[in-house]
């Protein structure tokens, strides 16, 4: 008889230790997915304020310009293009808190980069319109025509447009006038239209190339060693590549 008893013991603790073991092991499994759905929400949902900027478009913008200049740097045209044709680009910017002019610029950039040459024009002459005093704009717009829409009439005009604002507002000496004044004397020299090439050149006087910083010396006396050269003016082309040779030696 007591060894009956001890035996229903024995049985009794069994079967309590079972039913804690199986109740600890739900409660430990319980936890586990309760920190894996932990988990996913941090890191698969996407945050409310990531997504304010993109309401009503699907979601696809990204909610800052810095996002948006990230895919710039990252030469991700395609993307920056399909972010900003969702819906209206002022829309867009007022999301984002940006000038429109800015965005619109952005994708002239991506598109003319894609070869989209009649879009990149479009969105350029529209940021034009929005900005003041808008020299980049057309510095772009005139690459634009050169480079894709092969017409260096409307170049060279958009770089005129561009050298004037810059001059007009006392940039004479900026990289984006003496730039876009190489860009002009490239498409003339090219089009055979050398002493229209050296006139464009001509608005820096020797002393004013002499102040430029040496990468916009060298590219100035290039330009003008290529119209020389083209000219049959052999020796005035070799002294502006030797000069230009001579900065490029001198060490940094």
């Amino acid at each position: 008889m007591f060894i009956l008893l001890i035996l229903s013991k024995i049985r009794f603790r069994d079967q309590l230790l079972k039913s804690l073991n199986h109740n600890l092991y739900l409660s430990f499994t319980m936890i586990i997915r309760l920190f894996l759905s932990l988990v996913a929400a941090v890191f698969l949902i996407t945050p409310a304020g990531l997504l304010s900027a993109a309401e009503g478009a699907g979601g696809s913008e990204p909610a800052t310009y810095e996002q948006l200049q990230k895919l710039d740097m990252e030469r991700k045209w395609q993307d920056i293009v399909a972010i900003l044709n969702e819906k209206d680009l002022t829309a867009i910017a007022d999301a984002m808190g940006q000038p429109a002019d800015v965005l619109y610029a952005l994708r002239g950039r991506a598109n003319s980069a894609l070869k989209l040459g009649p879009e990149a024009e479009a969105d350029y002459r529209a940021a034009i319109e929005m900005a003041p005093k808008p020299a980049g704009y057309w510095a772009a717009l005139g690459m634009n025509y050169r480079d894709n829409l092969k017409n260096p009439s409307a170049a060279v005009e958009a770089f005129q447009q561009s050298i004037a604002i810059s001059f007009q507002i006392g940039n004479r000496l900026g990289w984006q006038p003496i730039s876009s004044t190489i860009d002009a004397a490239g498409v003339l020299c090219d089009e055979g239209k050398y002493d229209e090439a050296l006139s464009m050149l001509n608005h820096y006087s020797e002393a004013e190339v002499a102040s430029m910083a040496p990468l916009w010396q060298v590219n100035v006396l290039r330009t003008l060693g290529k119209i020389y050269l083209a000219q049959g003016r052999e020796k005035e082309a070799l002294d502006c590549f030797q000069k230009a040779l001579e900065i490029e030696a001198v060490p940094k």
